[in-house]
């Protein structure tokens, strides 16, 4: 009876009622990946890809040099992959939710505490202390952690379909946070990035699961729990392992080498990148602009990536995406030239879709029991780079008056990264 009722429906009921099943009776943990898209994008834009933002207006207000401001990114920086470790064991102990909830409410608290300092000591606490210590949570780890665990055989999509809801704050937030600097106050754009952290974080609160067996599923959907397999070249999870084994294997070494170096790179970048294009005569509002278009340009490149990572390896797809990375800092230290500057803006857009992509690959080779733990320490492992290197740069901008060794500098560590990615197992022994 009801086959003969469905074969009676007209053609674009039925269609309309296949749109409906896959939106909303499709493997629920698409679903869990969508409501992350909320914490992840604002996370992102109020520790990533927005810090750079703020430089300048801190400089005119606070009366601060540029090695300064470097400065208190950097110990930002250091300070939320130094603490990785805690976050990751606390994810693993208590669940990505719980820690994603208690994160966005330290983190929303920090912005509103910047918005009203009036002097670089309460910045400082307010940046260090307060925001370094959660936001990372908030954009990255509890998220990542959340789709590891709903995820197998397709997790480098996965992981980067995630990253997606960075690019997209930079798309969409990005423009916004500039436009409110620059018609009224970076005070203004503080209590903005509060009130949005709350708004588009809490959702993701109360309606996702920390993983799937909390539902009677598995990953991916699959009928089965072992039920794994990936690409030809592919890393995908088998035995789960614990964190005292996964330090005695080359491959957490290694992969560790490549986030070293390759978080220096970004971190240098996303503090830095306005000031290096202002200093290549951009306007500082057409700069902000660039922001934009690189975390536009970085959702197809993540998208296509993830499933390519899938089919051909993870690790394979990074090395070719840090080099992208590398050559666009190349072009972006010789030339002034302006469609020179933007096609690098462009290339520089694949280093969004380095973390999705390692961490894909380190899910699949260590499994769900340690991954967020695992996964803390070799950030952890990332903090000195991360904080020196924006800093070295800064510094390095004060005494030159230029971006272009700091640029070559940059580019040679995503050299060191793809080495490292070269020499990483694809498979544990």
């Amino acid at each position: 009876m009801a086959r003969s009722h469905s074969k009676s429906l007209p053609n674009d009921t039925r269609l309309r009622k296949s749109i409906y099943n896959q939106l909303f009776h499709s493997f629920y943990g698409w679903r869990i990946l969508f409501l992350l898209f909320g914490p992840r994008s604002v996370g992102a834009v109020s520790i990533g890809i927005g810090t750079s933002l703020f430089v300048l207006p801190l400089e005119q207000e606070l009366e601060i040099s540029r090695g300064a401001t470097a400065l208190l990114f950097a110990i930002g920086g250091f300070l939320h992959n130094a603490s990785a470790p805690l976050s990751g064991a606390l994810i693993d102990r208590r669940g990505p939710r719980q820690v994603l909830l208690f994160s966005l409410i330290i983190t929303a608290g920090g912005y509103f505490l910047f918005s009203q300092s009036h002097s670089i000591v309460m910045v400082y606490v307010a940046w260090v202390a307060l925001i370094s210590l959660a936001a990372p949570n908030v954009a990255w780890n509890a998220s990542s952690s959340m789709v590891n665990n709903w995820f197998n055989r397709r997790k480098a999509q996965a992981m980067s379909m995630l990253g997606i809801g960075s690019s997209l704050g930079g798309v969409l937030l990005v423009p916004i946070v500039a436009f409110v600097i620059g018609q009224w106050d970076w005070r203004i754009a503080a209590l903005l990035m509060a009130g949005l952290l709350l708004l588009f974080g809490l959702p993701a609160v109360l309606f996702t699961k920390d993983h799937p067996e909390q539902m009677d599923l598995h990953p991916d959907g699959d009928s089965r729990p072992e039920a794994v397999s990936g690409g030809r070249a592919s890393e995908t999870a088998g035995d789960e392992v614990a964190m005292n084994r996964a330090l005695g294997t080359r491959a957490f070494w290694t992969v560790t080498g490549v986030v070293v170096c390759f978080s220096a790179a970004i971190a240098a970048l996303n503090i830095h990148m306005v000031p290096m294009l202002v200093s290549k005569d951009m306007e500082e509002t057409t700069a902000g602009f660039a922001l934009s278009l690189r975390a536009f340009a970085s959702i197809p490149i993540m998208v296509s990536a993830g499933w390519l990572g899938d089919k051909f390896g993870r690790l394979l797809m990074t090395t070719i995406m840090v080099l992208t990375f590398g050559a666009g800092l190349l072009l972006l230290a010789v030339s002034t030239a302006s469609w020179h500057l933007w096609l690098s803006v462009v290339l520089l857009a694949g280093s969004q879709g380095l973390y999705p992509l390692t961490w894909a690959a380190v899910g699949g080779l260590f499994g769900r029991r340690s991954y967020a733990t695992i996964r803390g320490y070799i950030m952890a492992a990332a903090a000195v780079g991360a904080t020196a290197l924006p800093a070295a740069v800064g510094f390095l901008f004060e005494w030159q008056n230029s971006y272009s060794l700091s640029l070559l500098i940059i580019a040679t560590f995503c050299g060191v990264s793809a080495t490292f990615m070269v020499l990483t197992p694809r498979h544990l022994k």
